[in-house]
């Protein structure tokens, strides 16, 4: 397989992964998600509302490292797959 398939591959099987647990989160990570949320809205309902776009830049800012932290997590996770298979294989 060519490194550019290898990485489309790569690529469409994170996605894949990172949309089911989307569906299927976890009870506590949807605890800690409702937790967030709750004083997320505490905080913006308490601002004045010259501070609400700098609370929006936030929230927006906040969304594009969780969703960057994930990615790369599976992504370790995957190449850590790839390695411990690739190690087996090679003692069989």
């Amino acid at each position: 397989m060519a490194i550019g398939n290898l990485d489309k591959a790569i690529d469409e099987f994170v996605l894949n992964r990172m949309n089911d647990i989307g569906m299927n989160q976890p009870d506590s990570l949807s605890e800690a998600f409702a937790n967030f949320k709750n004083a997320a809205k505490a905080l913006r309902d308490s601002l004045p509302d010259e501070l609400l776009p700098l609370f929006r830049e936030c929230e927006n800012a906040f969304s594009i490292f969780d969703a960057e932290i994930q990615e790369t997590f599976y992504r370790a996770g995957f190449a850590d797959a790839v390695r411990l298979r690739s190690i087996l294989t090679e003692e069989e």
